[in-house]
């Protein structure tokens, strides 16, 4: 019994060990990015960091980095390196620990930039991981004022958006329309690209609520759409 309890307390302090040595390790998600005085934190970036110096990282359900990383302990500088992209032209980060968070500082271009990371146990979810699925129209509000039913026809629009990229909007008079969609990484600024050239892109400020998601057109920001999930 006390062989396994001294080889358990060995393990631990190995695992201990490790940690410090290398505290990187771990599944972190950015609560902020400032650029000098400006907050351009992205949505739902997420980073996983390994024992073995490899990485991942994405923006929500969506991985779009792959790499290694190091950690020099003395300097207190972490340098990620992204094998699918560019090299990074502007060096190791800073890096301290405080109250369980990570912070990065460097800086890039003339301003000084500033990271602050969490650990986190689940994957950020970003608005573009919400926003897939068939949305039905229930209400048009123009300042302040109910205007629904001057606008629906048959109380027929919907919207279905394809988890691929494309959409498919039914009109109220029931035509249908088609094209592309994306979602803007630093904001929940989702755009619609028609297919028809002639017809204007559209771009919404979204949010949600429960099965509802509400949608503000930049350049008209006194009237919101509200569409609830089919």
């Amino acid at each position: 019994m006390i062989t396994k309890q001294i080889a358990l307390l060995s393990l631990l302090l190995i695992v201990s060990a490790i940690t410090m040595a290398q505290p990187v390790v771990g599944f972190w998600k950015v609560d902020l990015v400032m650029v000098g005085d400006m907050d351009v934190t992205p949505v739902a970036k997420w980073f996983k960091y390994h024992q073995d110096h490899s990485y991942q990282a994405g923006n929500g359900w969506s991985q779009n980095s792959v790499g290694t990383w190091t950690y020099d302990k003395q300097k207190e500088e972490f340098l990620p390196f992204n094998s699918k992209g560019e090299p990074d032209e502007f060096g190791a980060f800073k890096t301290s620990f405080e109250d369980g968070k990570m912070y990065w500082e460097r800086e890039e271009e003339g301003m000084k930039v500033k990271v602050t990371l969490s650990p986190t146990t689940e994957m950020p979810m970003a608005p573009k991981d919400s926003i897939a699925g068939k949305w039905q129209l229930v209400s048009i509000i123009k300042e302040g004022k109910d205007i629904t039913d001057l606008h629906k026809a048959n109380h027929q629009e919907e919207i279905f958006i394809r988890w691929g990229g494309t959409y498919i909007k039914t009109n109220p008079d029931g035509s249908k329309s088609h094209g592309f969609w994306h979602m803007d990484p630093h904001h929940p600024k989702f755009h619609m690209v028609d297919w028809n050239k002639e017809v204007d892109f559209m771009a919404f400020n979204i949010s949600f609520d429960h099965d509802l998601v509400k949608m503000v057109p930049w350049k008209d920001k006194e009237i919101t759409y509200t569409y609830k999930r089919k």
